[in-house]
Formats: structure tokens, C-alpha cells, sequence
């Protein structure tokens, strides 16, 4: 008997070899429950109306689901992993307040997960993901290397209309999120440019490119799905088990290390030579006289050399 009830959430058409793929990730353990909507707003913003709903003794997306309808109140440990997955997303957001839309030529999701009990390890959980998301699309996509743009870029060197001038470009982007109403929790929102890439407006970023355009090929979303979930699932645990394994894989990835960059912090613009990630998933950054360790900001240029 399928693990997912198709009438939760309203899921309307449901693609069959996505439900499908779904479904096996129930049965096999990897996440608890699921919600899949054909369109949403954002699989974020789902995810956290489901934490302040919780909080407030509140109906959720999960309230129908047979395995978990109990006459005592269900626990969050009942549904957690729990996947928000989506075949359009209309209202995304990024970070920095960009916008985050998707098409069914994109992979859309959102984890809602209980955070590492350690606050040293959940200060890395947005490193650990890239890493994670990194070593699905390696598999999905070899010999495709990606390379980790801090705090949350997706990249690749290519070469833009068969340039043999290898430029950075974006494959997608990771959002993690908070909600008072939870603390002990996290939202973890992943985009991916699958078959198609976004049209990218504004002059300053990385060109986007699509996993379809660096492997010649279409590629499944129900296979995508699967790798990024079970390698997310799977480096969280690699997290909690041995974090500087994790920061290492992350380093050795870095697409900024050696760089100069102008980066722009609250209000100010700081530009200076990226020296790595420090051992709490910080930006070293030199600048004229001193070493500054950042724990957020946009890097807004990359300087050549």
C-alpha cells in the first residue's frame, strides 16, 4: 500500500513517475511525510505556515494523512523529514528579497528537518546542504565538477556559446530558513535549473545555466528529486557524525578561495581577497590590514585577477 495519500494537499494532477518516486522515498525512510502540489507559491513559505500552524494548535497540510491521524496530538518528530515539492512555483523567494519562480523544468523543493542539537554543527547546515546538493548533481551529471559559491550558489565553469573561456555560472541556489515558532527547526529550500534556465536581469550575476545544457541531455525531475533527497539525508548525517569531514568537502569545492571580491555587507561595500571558510562556515576575507571573518553578505563581484 502506497506511503502518500494522493488526495493530501490537494495535489490535483500529479505527475505519476514523480508521485511514484515520491512514494519510495516514504517507504525506504528517507523522509516521513510529503506534500506535492502541481503549483504553489513558494515550497518555503508552505513549510513554514505548517511550523506557525503547529505552533498554534492549527490545522496543517499533514492533519489527513491516515499514518498519523492518532486521537493524541501528532509530534513534529511524526512528520519530519518532511518534503514540500512543487511543479511550479510562482511567489519564490531568495535571498536578499530576489525572486525565486520556477517551471516544471526546474527542481523545486523544501526540507523541513529538526536542526543538529549542537549549535558549532548547525552553524554549517547551510554549507553541509551545497555540499549535499553538489554531490547529487555530480552523480546525476558526470563528470560535471560544481563549484560552491558562498553563502549559497550552485555553480560550474563553462564556456558560454562554446567559448573556450570558462566563466562561472549559476545552477541553482539554496535558501535556508527560520521560524520563531520553531526554533529547533529549519526550512530547506532548493532551486535547480534543470532542463531550461531563468533569464537573469540584473547585469552583476552569474549567467544561468541549465544541467540539460552541460550534459546534452534532458534529464528525469522524479530521478533529480531522489539523488538531491537522499543526498541531503545523507550528508545531515555525515554532518552530525564528523562536521570538518563535511567543511572539507565544501573547501575543496569553493568557488571564491584565492578571489578578489567586492562584497556588500548590510549597507557597506568591502572588497578584499577571500581567503576560504573559517572553521564555523564563515568568509575569511583580507582587506587592507586585517582579516575579516563574515557570517553573512552578497558577494556582488568577482574581480579579475
Amino acid at each position: 500500500m502506497s506511503a502518500l495519500n494522493p488526495k493530501i494537499d490537494q495535489v490535483g494532477n500529479v505527475h505519476q513517475a514523480m508521485y511514484q518516486q515520491i512514494d519510495q522515498l516514504l517507504q525506504h525512510g528517507l523522509i516521513a511525510s510529503a506534500s506535492y502540489r502541481s503549483v504553489t507559491a513558494s515550497t518555503n513559505s508552505d513549510a513554514v505556515a505548517d511550523l506557525q500552524a503547529f505552533a498554534q494548535n492549527a490545522p496543517t497540510s499533514w492533519a489527513e494523512q491516515p499514518s498519523l491521524s492518532a486521537p493524541s496530538p501528532v509530534t513534529l518528530d511524526e512528520v519530519l523529514p518532511r518534503l514540500y515539492i512543487t511543479d511550479r512555483q510562482t511567489g519564490g523567494r531568495g535571498r536578499q528579497g530576489s525572486s525565486w519562480d520556477s517551471s516544471d523544468d526546474a527542481v523545486t523543493f523544501s526540507l523541513l528537518i529538526k536542526l543538529p542539537s549542537t549549535p558549532a554543527i548547525a552553524d554549517l547546515l547551510s554549507l553541509a546542504i551545497g555540499v549535499a546538493v553538489a554531490r547529487a548533481i555530480e552523480f546525476l551529471c558526470a563528470p560535471v565538477r560544481v563549484k560552491l559559491k558562498w553563502p549559497n550558489d550552485l555553480c560550474t565553469l563553462f564556456g558560454i556559446d562554446g567559448s573556450s573561456v570558462l566563466q562561472l555560472c549559476k545552477l541553482g541556489g539554496i535558501l535556508i530558513e527560520a521560524n520563531a515558532a520553531q526554533l529547533d527547526c529549519r526550512v530547506v529550500g532548493v532551486g535547480i535549473n534543470l532542463n531550461e534556465a531563468p533569464q537573469i536581469a540584473n547585469p552583476d550575476a552569474l549567467p544561468a545555466l541549465a544541467l540539460a545544457k552541460l550534459t546534452g541531455r534532458a534529464l528525469a525531475r522524479h530521478a533529480a528529486v531522489a539523488a538531491l533527497i537522499e543526498s541531503t539525508i545523507e550528508v545531515l548525517d555525515e554532518l552530525s557524525e564528523d562536521p570538518d569531514s563535511v567543511l572539507q568537502q565544501y573547501r575543496d569545492r569553493c568557488a571564491l578561495t584565492g578571489q578578489q571580491l567586492s562584497m556588500q555587507v548590510g549597507d557597506q561595500q568591502i572588497d578584499g581577497l577571500c581567503l576560504g571558510i573559517n572553521h564555523a562556515g564563515g568568509l575569511q576575507l583580507q582587506t587592507a590590514g586585517q582579516v575579516m571573518s563574515l557570517r553573512s553578505g552578497q558577494v556582488k563581484k568577482i574581480r579579475p585577477q
